[in-house]
């Protein structure tokens, strides 16, 4: 690729940037375009701050220097316990011990290690080293080889200091049901999981689980890979809209008596209804609900400039005004999902009082009560913070205002919500937290701890999709063409009362609307009426446009269909059978371009009338089913290529297996060919699948119920019977063949058996246990080797196929990979069959583990450390689980509260041993392939040097 050209995606997609096409493209940026240190200067900048009085007048310079420093390297020791203890006193005995005092290199002053005083058992460290040096030092080389390569085994985890402190306010305990609303990178999402396996030895699994989601699905994929170090079933990675979370999830369909009003509308004039006659009801609907949510939203990121400078050239104030209604909605949304009595942390990474203290304030106000500042002064009390505020000043790109009276008729882009009031300046905003740069040579960051204390007021989301809850006197400037809907059209208002267009595929209620279902009832509705929203108002179907769907209330009870007089939309969209079959895609895309063309030439009509209010409802209807009909026709017409282009990636896939001589076995007699058939499938993803799915580009998760393969893996591991693979190992493909096989927790089953009509969309979900692996010309009695991703969770219920090796075989396994038995090893002078001379390969030599593999089936098994010499190097030791551990697994989600965890800290009862469920402290155990001639381990070659470096490592002490 030449010089200045690359293939990219524009702005990456993450926060603050979009994407471009998938083109080639000349990089045009000049030299000027690139920020540098001396350079890091902004008059915008600086004039918002100071008339903000964020920063005290006499810390001003400091704070300003520090942000033209470059950021310091931090980071924390995963987990807990005596693994973790024994990590951090090897960095301070191995390392930093040496740079102790004044020392200087070339003349340069090198600042030593500090330990964050603040953060749990002292568990976080800061370096500040430059590049320089770093070359011309071996100690402080070998410190930063030594965080590299820790890093990398998932020992330690570079974070930014700042950004370590939300989670640690969340206080999660192992059963709490965790969201984390805008999760992407990965960085605290890993922090919940360490918490919510705090105290756990390995194979067992918390009651509680993490919902991680984030709206880019790129950085799902992202956030997928930085959560692999934590070897967790709970996890469930989502990719929706944080402010549009799905609030509901729909069981299985009911039958219920016919409410009255449809009951006389289906029944002929003069006839009489069949006595006992039923139809089919709306299927019940569950509340989704969490104890612990994280809302760290998008924000304008001005406390990230030591990290990234060129946010000094770019910053103005349009950022975070614009940022503002967003994060309001989000933390609206939050607030919702939150249970009774549960936390939720909102922060960003920002100064700016706009999208901190006015989103805090505002949000204390919409509910009426039901949330609370907590006062958490008393926790960390070494992190310096300064307090939140109570009077701000907002700006546009003309001008300072302190009030929204001085801004309601002249303000440019302002919102009510942004300004400070008397109402918001009683509350208790100087329970807010800002971490400053300068205070601890950090990032800036903002927190805010809330608690719910009660069910949000029904009436406050009534009031705000009718705009009357602190609505801005000012409408947004746009056409009456284009201009949103209010309550009863497909779209919804936003957080501010303000109206917006609704994403694709999710109703106002943050529920996404099942397209099949809704369309379903396009058609019935537009047979009925000759005219139909396929938007269908609230998502979840309710019948009435005008009713909230936010109000808590039975909602399993069938709503009576209302029309509202003088509303030109038929309000009766209730399919006429359950079990009818679906319509077409072509029949949708058909029903719903009759709808837009009827709705625009209502709001046609209504235009030339006068009435601007009814003219923008229809408006807003033609635009919602345009758009439905668009969306259904191209469904129809992809359903094709995803077949085809399914098709092709088995082609590729099967030539690479052939390639790499795994073979794959053929179909048996009288065996069908396709997809398979399966009790359930969730997620939406429409990858391999018959019916399309909603997500065409995301594998669906299903079941394993294949009863031949489940008992060749109980058999041929040894596995307990109690153990749950029948009812809790998924696949993530309808293959009669799946390649790989993940387990995931009780308590993430249930909630995905919850959602019958796959509203939640799925990334990711489970652990990797199994990968299918078929080796030509051997027998393999299990087509399923174990994974190694996996192996901490399976290997205590593991009581066959398993070995116990001296360290000094282990080594060798890791170094060499694979090791050739004596009955195979060369003679000397012996040729192969094509007349060249055999090679000398490493070969296993060790009787002791002859003797042990000698009894062991051909095929897959585990090498794992004795407990002796774990326990004599300071691993963990391998354990095999008790009945009553295997039980556990099956156990509800709805458990019992188990003890609390303390910060930091964990939970083990002596000779326990206490891993976390962090792969880095799990058991030293290898996966490995027992061959006709041969002994080799499937592990990847990174993850063979982390554990090489760190057994070879402990054996070199003296002590050993």
């Amino acid at each position: 690729m030449g010089r200045g050209q690359k293939r990219g995606w524009g702005g990456g997609g993450g926060r603050g940037g979009g994407r471009g096409g998938d083109t080639w493209r000349q990089d045009k940026r000049s030299k000027k375009d690139f920020t540098t240190r001396d350079d890091m200067r902004n008059a915008a900048f600086e004039e918002y701050y100071r008339a903000q009085d964020i920063i005290p007048a006499d810390e001003w310079g400091d704070f300003l220097a520090t942000l033209r420093r470059p950021l310091p390297v931090t980071f924390r020791i995963n987990g807990s316990g005596k693994f973790a203890d024994h990590l951090r006193d090897k960095l301070q005995q191995d390392f930093f011990a040496k740079l102790c005092g004044d020392l200087m290199i070339d003349g340069e002053a090198v600042t030593p290690p500090r330990q964050l005083p603040w953060y749990p058992n002292g568990y976080a460290w800061q370096l500040e080293f430059s590049r320089n040096l770093l070359r011309k030092s071996p100690i402080l080389s070998s410190i930063h080889d030594f965080v590299k390569h820790a890093n990398d085994a998932g020992s330690i985890s570079r974070q930014e200091a700042v950004s370590m402190v939300p989670p640690l306010f969340l206080d999660v305990q192992p059963h709490h049901r965790v969201l984390d609303m805008c999760a992407a990178p990965g960085s605290k999402t890993f922090q919940l999981l360490e918490a919510l396996h705090a105290g756990s030895r390995p194979g067992q699994t918390p009651p509680g689980f993490v919902v991680a989601n984030d709206a880019d699905f790129m950085r799902c994929n992202l956030l997928t890979h930085q959560t692999k170090r934590v070897c967790s079933p709970c996890l469930l990675v989502t990719n929706h809209d944080a402010s549009r979370f799905p609030a509901y999830l729909a069981g299985a369909p009911q039958t219920a008596p016919p409410p009255p009003a449809a009951a006389a509308a289906a029944t002929p004039e003069g006839a009489a209804a069949e006595p006992g006659a039923r139809c089919p009801a709306r299927p019940p609907r569950y509340q989704v609900r969490f104890d612990r949510i994280l809302a760290d939203v998008p924000c304008s990121g001005d406390g990230t400039l030591r990290k990234s400078p060129d946010i000094w050239r770019k910053w103005n104030i349009g950022g975070g005004n614009s940022l503002h209604p967003m994060q309001l909605r989000i933390a609206m949304h939050g607030a919702k999902l939150l249970e009774v009595g549960g936390r939720m942390v909102y922060s960003t990474c920002t100064f700016n009082p706009v999208e901190d203290e006015a989103v805090v304030a505002e949000l204390l106000l919409r509910c009426g009560g039901a949330l609370e500042l907590v006062d958490v002064s008393e926790c960390m009390p070494q992190l310096r913070r300064m307090a939140g505020k109570h009077q701000w000043k907002v700006k546009d790109k003309h001008r300072f205002y302190s009030s929204w009276d001085e801004a309601r008729d002249i303000g440019y882009k302002l919102d009510e919500s942004m300004f400070p009031s008397p109402a918001k300046a009683a509350l208790p905003l100087e329970r807010c937290m800002r971490f400053l740069p300068h205070h601890g040579d950090t990032g800036g960051f903002f927190v805010a701890v809330l608690r719910k204390v009660s069910e949000l007021p029904a009436e406050v989301f009534r009031q705000a999709r009718k705009g009357t809850v602190e609505a801005p006197a000012a409408v947004p400037r746009s056409s009456p063409a284009t201009a949103a809907a209010s309550e009863t059209t497909g779209t919804g208002l936003d957080a501010n009362g303000h109206t917006e267009p609704v994403a694709d595929n999710v109703d106002e209620d943050g529920e996404e609307d099942g397209e099949e279902d809704e369309a379903a009832a396009a058609v019935v509705a537009c047979a009925a009426a000759g005219l139909a929203d396929a938007e269908g108002g609230n998502g979840d179907g309710d019948g009435d446009p005008g009713k909230d769907a936010d109000v808590m209330e039975d909602v399993d009870r069938p709503a009576a269909p209302e029309v509202a007089s003088g509303d030109t939309r038929a309000a009766a969209e209730e399919p006429a059978s359950w079990d009818s079959p679906k319509p077409t895609s072509l029949e949708v895309a058909r029903a719903a371009a009759e709808a837009a063309i009827a709705a625009a030439e209502s709001a046609l009509a209504a235009y030339e009338a006068g009435d601007l209010e009814s003219a923008l409802r229809a408006s807003s209807n033609a635009d919602a089913s345009a758009r439905r009909a668009v969306m259904a026709a191209q469904r129809d017409k992809a359903a094709p290529r995803v077949r085809e282009s399914q098709g092709q990636r088995q082609q590729q896939q099967q030539q690479r297996d052939e390639e790499a001589h795994v073979a794959e076995e053929e179909p048996a007699d009288g065996e069908q060919a396709g997809p398979v058939q399966t009790s359930w499938i969730r997620g939406g993803g429409g990858r391999g699948r018959p019916d399309g799915g909603k997500y065409a580009y995301i594998d669906p998760v299903a079941p394993l119920e294949d009863d031949s393969v489940l008992s060749i893996l109980y058999d041929y591991y040894g596995i307990p019977p109690d153990f749950p693979l029948r009812s809790q190992l998924v696949m993530r493909a309808l293959d009669r063949h799946p390649k790989r096989l993940y387990f995931v927790a009780r308590s993430v089953l249930d909630l995905m058996m919850q959602d019958s009509r796959e509203v939640l969309k799925i990334v990711s979900t489970g652990l990797k246990v199994f990968e299918r692996q078929l080796v030509r010309d051997q027998v393999n009695e299990c087509p399923y080797r174990l994974s190694q991703e996996g192996l901490p969770l399976v290997l205590p219920y593991i009581t066959r196929q398993r070995i116990e090796v001296p360290p000094k075989v282990l080594v060798q396994l890791l170094r060499d990979r694979n090791l050739i038995l004596p009955s195979a090893a060369a003679v000397e002078g012996e040729t192969t069959p094509s007349g060249n001379p055999r090679g000398n390969k490493p070969t296993l030599m060790d009787e002791s583990v002859q003797a042990a593999l000698a009894p062991l089936k051909l095929g897959c098994l585990v090498c794992e450390l004795s407990a002796e010499d774990a326990h004599r190097l300071g691993f963990a030791a391998s354990v095999r689980a008790s009945p009553e551990e295997t039980k556990a697994l099956l156990a509800p989600s709805s458990v019992t509260a188990p003890q609390a965890v303390p910060m930091g800290g964990a939970i083990a009862g002596d000779g326990e041993e206490v891993t976390g469920g962090l792969a880095a402290n799990a058991p030293l155990a290898v996966v490995a392939w027992k061959g006709p001639a041969s002994l080799a381990i499937m592990v990847e070659k990174a993850e063979c040097a982390q554990m090489l470096d760190k057994l070879e490592s402990e054996l070199k002490k003296p002590s050993m």
